[in-house]
Protein backbone atom coordinates (compact mmCIF):
# COMPACT_ATOMS: atom_id res chain seq x y z
CA UNK A 1 0.00 0.00 0.00
CA UNK A 2 1.34 3.11 -0.93
CA UNK A 3 1.42 6.54 1.16
CA UNK A 4 -0.95 8.96 -0.10
CA UNK A 5 1.20 12.64 -1.12
CA UNK A 6 -0.34 15.93 -0.06
CA UNK A 7 0.97 18.33 -2.42
CA UNK A 8 -0.81 20.91 -0.70
CA UNK A 9 2.12 23.21 0.49
CA UNK A 10 -0.14 24.33 3.46
CA UNK A 11 -0.37 20.61 3.81
CA UNK A 12 2.94 20.08 3.85
CA UNK A 13 3.93 22.33 6.47
CA UNK A 14 1.14 21.38 8.54
CA UNK A 15 2.78 17.42 8.19
CA UNK A 16 5.96 19.23 8.89
CA UNK A 17 4.84 21.04 12.00
CA UNK A 18 3.54 18.19 13.14
CA UNK A 19 6.80 16.16 13.00
CA UNK A 20 8.60 18.53 14.79
CA UNK A 21 6.28 18.42 17.50
CA UNK A 22 5.95 15.12 17.63
CA UNK A 23 10.01 14.97 18.37
CA UNK A 24 9.46 17.56 21.17
CA UNK A 25 7.00 15.72 22.64
CA UNK A 26 9.07 12.30 22.76
CA UNK A 27 12.04 14.43 23.82
CA UNK A 28 9.80 16.28 26.91
CA UNK A 29 8.95 12.31 27.48
CA UNK A 30 13.00 11.11 27.57
CA UNK A 31 13.45 13.63 29.81
CA UNK A 32 10.57 13.04 32.50
CA UNK A 33 11.07 9.25 32.01
CA UNK A 34 14.60 9.47 33.10
CA UNK A 35 14.13 12.35 35.31
CA UNK A 36 11.93 9.60 37.50
CA UNK A 37 14.31 7.06 37.55
CA UNK A 38 16.78 10.01 39.32
CA UNK A 39 13.91 10.40 41.35
CA UNK A 40 13.52 6.97 42.78
CA UNK A 41 17.31 7.51 42.96
CA UNK A 42 17.05 10.34 44.56
CA UNK A 43 14.34 9.11 47.16
CA UNK A 44 11.56 11.67 46.04
CA UNK A 45 8.97 10.08 48.01
CA UNK A 46 10.72 11.63 50.80
CA UNK A 47 9.47 15.10 49.57
CA UNK A 48 5.93 14.41 48.48
CA UNK A 49 3.53 15.03 50.98
CA UNK A 50 1.13 12.07 50.39
CA UNK A 51 4.17 9.67 50.42
CA UNK A 52 6.63 11.40 52.73
CA UNK A 53 5.14 10.15 55.96
CA UNK A 54 5.32 6.61 55.40
CA UNK A 55 8.78 4.26 56.44
CA UNK A 56 11.03 4.38 53.40
CA UNK A 57 10.81 0.54 52.44
CA UNK A 58 6.86 1.49 51.64
CA UNK A 59 7.29 4.81 50.30
CA UNK A 60 10.06 3.40 47.61
CA UNK A 61 7.81 0.57 46.56
CA UNK A 62 5.07 2.82 46.16
CA UNK A 63 7.20 5.42 44.33
CA UNK A 64 8.00 2.62 41.74
CA UNK A 65 4.75 0.74 41.47
CA UNK A 66 2.58 3.41 41.23
CA UNK A 67 4.73 4.44 38.13
CA UNK A 68 3.44 1.16 36.51
CA UNK A 69 0.38 2.69 35.21
CA UNK A 70 1.52 5.98 34.71
CA UNK A 71 3.99 4.93 32.91
CA UNK A 72 1.68 2.64 31.09
CA UNK A 73 -1.37 5.19 30.07
CA UNK A 74 1.07 7.60 28.85
CA UNK A 75 2.70 4.90 26.36
CA UNK A 76 -0.61 4.07 25.91
CA UNK A 77 -2.74 7.28 25.39
CA UNK A 78 0.37 9.42 24.95
CA UNK A 79 -1.02 9.47 21.01
CA UNK A 80 -3.63 11.22 21.75
CA UNK A 81 -3.33 15.43 21.64
CA UNK A 82 -5.16 16.05 25.04
CA UNK A 83 -3.08 13.49 26.98
CA UNK A 84 0.16 15.33 24.98
CA UNK A 85 -0.74 18.96 25.92
CA UNK A 86 -1.80 17.69 29.78
CA UNK A 87 1.41 16.22 29.94
CA UNK A 88 3.63 18.90 28.44
CA UNK A 89 1.94 21.75 30.64
CA UNK A 90 2.64 19.43 33.60
CA UNK A 91 6.85 19.25 32.39
CA UNK A 92 6.58 22.75 33.06
CA UNK A 93 4.58 22.82 35.63
CA UNK A 94 6.80 20.43 37.00
CA UNK A 95 10.00 22.58 37.05
CA UNK A 96 7.62 25.35 39.29
CA UNK A 97 7.27 22.25 41.41
CA UNK A 98 10.30 21.53 42.38
CA UNK A 99 12.05 25.07 42.57
CA UNK A 100 8.92 25.23 44.97
CA UNK A 101 10.61 22.00 46.82
CA UNK A 102 14.07 22.99 46.70
CA UNK A 103 14.56 24.01 50.12
CA UNK A 104 12.60 21.21 51.65
CA UNK A 105 15.28 19.40 54.25
CA UNK A 106 14.57 15.81 52.16
CA UNK A 107 15.16 17.27 48.65
CA UNK A 108 18.42 15.82 46.88
CA UNK A 109 17.64 17.22 43.34
CA UNK A 110 20.47 19.70 44.08
CA UNK A 111 22.90 18.75 41.44
CA UNK A 112 23.37 19.18 38.19
CA UNK A 113 22.33 16.13 36.56
CA UNK A 114 18.78 16.18 38.62
CA UNK A 115 18.48 19.85 37.06
CA UNK A 116 18.95 19.34 33.70
CA UNK A 117 16.70 16.43 33.45
CA UNK A 118 13.78 18.78 35.08
CA UNK A 119 14.75 21.39 32.83
CA UNK A 120 15.28 19.72 29.93
CA UNK A 121 11.68 18.40 30.84
CA UNK A 122 10.09 21.54 31.12
CA UNK A 123 12.15 23.10 28.09
CA UNK A 124 11.02 20.54 25.75
CA UNK A 125 7.31 20.69 26.97
CA UNK A 126 6.94 24.44 26.70
CA UNK A 127 8.67 23.48 23.18
CA UNK A 128 5.99 21.22 22.38
CA UNK A 129 3.73 23.41 23.23
CA UNK A 130 4.40 25.98 21.17
CA UNK A 131 4.94 24.17 17.55
CA UNK A 132 1.74 22.38 18.36
CA UNK A 133 0.26 23.15 15.01
CA UNK A 134 -3.57 22.49 16.62
CA UNK A 135 -2.84 25.70 18.55
CA UNK A 136 -2.27 27.96 15.53
CA UNK A 137 -5.60 28.88 13.61
CA UNK A 138 -5.73 27.77 9.55
CA UNK A 139 -4.53 31.34 7.53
Amino acid sequence: MSRRVNRDPRGLLMDTKMRAADRLYSLTLAFLFSHEVDAAYRHEWRVLPLTSFLPDDVGRELFIWLHVPLFAAILIYGSRRPVRVWLAAFAVGHVLLHWMFRNHPAYEFNNPSSWLLILGAGLFGALYLAADPAWRKPA
